[in-house]
Formats: structure tokens, sequence, C-alpha cells
């Protein structure tokens, strides 16, 4: 259940364009964070999964007033509305920014985690115990459980942390709606929807 105060204030916006005119607007902002996120990913690993990301228009990804985009649980699809145009391009950049940060998430299962401090961690090192170990085979499947009994929270949180830590930038939430934006807002507050 999402936060009331949200739903009281957060009023619908409509598209001025279709969504083949909206992803000539937003695919430069798209190519823009991929970029960042990729060059991340060769520094750090030599290789990169969000080279792979890619990007559709849905009029369905605008479903309730507060919705601009999604990331599938692939990490290879991110899906935003034509209404992603209509906002400012810190708030743009900002959903970018969170949902590479989900197709980052989704494309390396178990590897991010958030504390108890809200300070994301890294899991690098349990993942890449040997699977033919069974202390490391053990503690691997345990990280993947512990990875996919989160709640909804901890995975948006974990985008945000990821997105952040990724660009360099605070993702935090603005406005009536509660939008991703960089560099101002609060941190997510717990049950947003």
């Amino acid at each position: 259940m999402g936060d009331p105060a949200v739903a009281d204030t957060c009023e619908p916006i409509e598209a001025a364009l279709t969504c083949e005119q909206a992803i000539v607007v937003v695919e430069p902002y798209f190519l823009a964070v991929q970029e960042i996120f990729i060059a991340h990913e060769m520094a750090e690993r030599g290789s990169s999964k969000m080279r792979k990301t890619r990007i559709e228009c849905s009029v369905d990804a605008h479903d309730t007033a507060r919705h601009f985009a999604g990331c599938d649980e692939t990490g290879r699809l991110i899906v935003v509305a034509p209404e992603l145009v209509e906002l400012p391009e810190e708030t743009v950049l900002g959903i970018l920014a969170h949902e590479f940060g989900h197709a980052m998430d989704f494309a390396y299962p178990g590897e991010f985690a958030i504390d108890h401090d809200g300070a994301l961690v890294r899991a690098t090192a349990v993942m890449a115990l040997a699977a033919n170990d069974a202390r490391g085979a053990q503690a691997r499947s345990a990280r993947m459980r512990q990875w996919q009994d989160r709640d909804e929270d901890t995975i948006e949180r974990t985008a945000d942390a990821i997105g952040g830590m990724v660009t360099g930038h605070h993702i935090g939430y603005t406005g009536p709606c509660r939008l991703q934006t960089l560099d101002r807002g609060q941190d997510r507050p717990a049950g947003l929807r």
C-alpha cells in the first residue's frame, strides 16, 4: 500500500507526445545514463551487461500518477511512458538512473545489498565462491535466498543506491509525486509505490 499523502497530492500528467515522439526526446538521456553504467562496469569487470539494456515506450507505463518507467527482471529492458518527457531534466535523469540501478541489480543477482544503516554493500566475495566447494555453494545459496526474499522497499532503495554509486549523484525524492531526482530531495520514503 502506497503513501496516502502521495495519493492525495499527486496529479496525473498527460502526454503531449506519442510514444514514437517521446522516444526521440528520451533516448539521448537513456543513452547518456547507459554510457555511465557501461563505463562503470568496464572499469570494474572488463565487460558490460548494461550494454544489452534497451529502451521501449508504452502508454501503459504511466499506470499511476507517479509511475513513468520500469525495468524488467532481466535488466535488459527499461520501459518508459511518453509522459516522462513532461518532467524536468534532473527528474528524467533521476528516474533513468534508478531504473538502470534495477537493471544492474537484476543483471548481477545477489551481489548488491543494503545494510542496516541503509548503505550499499557488495556480496561480491560470497557470489564468487566456487560452486564446487560445499561451503561456497551453501554461502551462495543463502545469499541468493536473501536477495530473492527482499521486500519492495529494499528493492527500490537498492536501485537508488546502485544508481547513486554508479553516477556519483544522490537519487532523492521531490515534489508532490515524490519522483526520483538527482542531487535533491529526501531518501525514498518507506511504502512509496
